[in-house]
């Protein structure tokens, strides 16, 4: 699937490559997977290295992230329009051809153990994960946002190959471009960089069904080995996205959202 949304007024472009599957998509064996396929994908392949991806963005002054939700992994790029090409290429490159070499791999694990780190060692965030699975028992909605170090340290280079094949499919992948391009142009070049992507369907999703919460719940925990402060955190289970509530809790949310934290955490 690709979104362009063309903007003309500076000449720079964002590149997002999303792939539906995140942390709810792991097995217990394979917990983390996710995590190191987000990073493993700078780590360079076959045909470019590490460097070689550094040099698409530093060179031109642009920027690349990527990081990993429940639901999603993400990669980006931010580049000036003139180099849009060289972004869309390397992106589909990595994202379908990432190298599950030893080295590679232990690499992305090291970056995905450092970015768990810096979640999980501030209280107001490591409390998330107690949160969900306090909300969702037993359910795929309530497994961490952030897995542990532990479990990230586990993961081998088989787990990640097999989480690869099974959820980077091109049914399950969406490439969305903003900026200065051409919307024509646009879909031209990402056909061509995400030509080789796996034709297999991903696994599906089935609904979830939940049993209601009685009454409301209160949890002491302790903090994860390494993390500091304390919170007092307060989580809900959000009506059904596209109903009236789901609507009017958006808005509510845009209102109290300052640079993606609640202005009362502020």
């Amino acid at each position: 699937t690709l979104i362009v949304r063309e903007n003309r007024t500076r000449p720079v472009v964002s590149i997002q490559v999303w792939v539906r599957a995140g942390t709810r998509d792991e097995t217990r064996s394979e917990r983390g997977a996710a995590a190191v396929l987000a990073q493993l994908g700078w780590e360079g392949n076959g045909t470019r290295s590490r460097d070689d991806i550094d040099r698409v963005a530093s060179m031109v002054g642009g920027r690349y992230n990527s990081e990993v939700a429940t639901g999603s992994i993400l990669y980006e790029m931010e580049l000036p329009a003139r180099a849009f090409k060289q972004g869309i290429e390397t992106l589909g490159d990595i994202v379908l051809r990432p190298s599950f070499e030893g080295k590679a791999v232990e690499n992305a694990k090291s970056r995905a153990r450092t970015a768990s780190r810096n979640v999980l060692g501030h209280a107001v965030l490591a409390s998330m994960n107690p949160l969900r699975d306090a909300l969702h028992p037993g359910s795929p909605l309530g497994v961490p946002a952030s897995v542990p170090e532990r479990e990230i340290a586990a993961v081998t280079a088989p787990l990640v190959t097999r989480f690869h094949r099974t959820w980077f499919t091109g049914d399950n992948i969406m490439v969305v471009v903003v900026g200065d391009v051409d919307p024509e142009e646009t879909a031209q070049a990402v056909t061509a960089a995400f030509a080789t992507t796996s034709s297999a369907r991903a696994p599906g999703r089935g609904r979830i069904s939940e049993r209601s919460l009685q009454g409301t719940k209160v949890l002491g925990t302790t903090n994860p080995d390494g993390s500091g402060g304390a919170a007092v955190t307060i989580g809900f289970r959000a009506p059904a996205w596209g109903t009236a509530d789901a609507l009017a809790l958006d808005a509510l949310i845009a209102l109290l959202a300052d640079y993606g934290d609640a202005r009362i955490q502020r």
